[in-house]
């Protein structure tokens, strides 16, 4: 038991160490808001949940956060941001873990990919409208291109559904990749992988 939360605790701190990394690796995807950028730590995130389970994924997912304010700064905006990100990373991956659990199939992973994409999307609106981008406004200068309507139905929600759509089309390609690996490994341990139903 010990040997296995220590084994837990170390695939934790490596997806976390992943994640961060990926963070870097950031592009955007709609010209009229390119200050926003689709990067892939979500996908280590994912693959912490899936192994280990929510806990987990929370973890890798604070881990990563910590990991990039102490390489930027613990800035307002900074901490906003990261904050954003958790948020983010915790509305997509949950679903779609507690989906999967339930219906073990390949439809059962897709179902819960695109609950996740429509949960994390409506998460991260209403996120933006309440505290993201009033504080973003008073700490760090931002002015909204138009009324708030419009940056929240023509900015945040395509992008987010276009990164959740990216996101999980590339973790659903790299999970059914692994998927025999980890269900392998699964025999010989004690971790908490779900394995597909034939």
């Amino acid at each position: 038991m010990k040997k296995s939360k220590v084994q837990g605790m170390v695939i934790i701190a490596m997806l976390a160490a992943v994640s961060f990394v990926l963070m870097f690796f950031a592009f955007p995807v709609l010209p009229a808001v390119s200050f926003m950028r689709v990067d892939f730590s979500e996908i280590p995130i994912l693959l912490g949940t899936f192994i280990l389970g929510p806990l987990a994924g929370i973890g890798v997912a604070v881990l990563r956060s910590i990991l990039h304010l102490l390489s930027t700064g613990f800035s307002i905006p900074n901490m906003i941001g990261d904050l954003a990100s958790f948020l983010a990373s915790i509305a997509l991956s949950i679903p779609v873990y507690l989906i999967y659990k339930k219906k073990h199939t390949s439809v059962g992973l897709m179902t819960g990919l695109i609950v996740g994409v429509l949960i994390s999307t409506v998460v991260m609106a209403i996120a933006n409208y309440s505290f993201i981008l009033p504080v973003y406004a008073k700490f760090a200068g931002f002015v909204l291109p138009g009324t708030m309507a419009d940056y929240i139905f023509f900015g945040v929600l395509p992008f987010n559904l276009i990164k959740g759509v990216i996101v999980n089309s590339l973790f659903f390609v790299v999970y059914k990749s692994l998927a025999p690996w980890l269900n392998k490994k699964e025999k010989t341990s004690n971790s908490y992988i779900i394995k597909e139903e034939r």
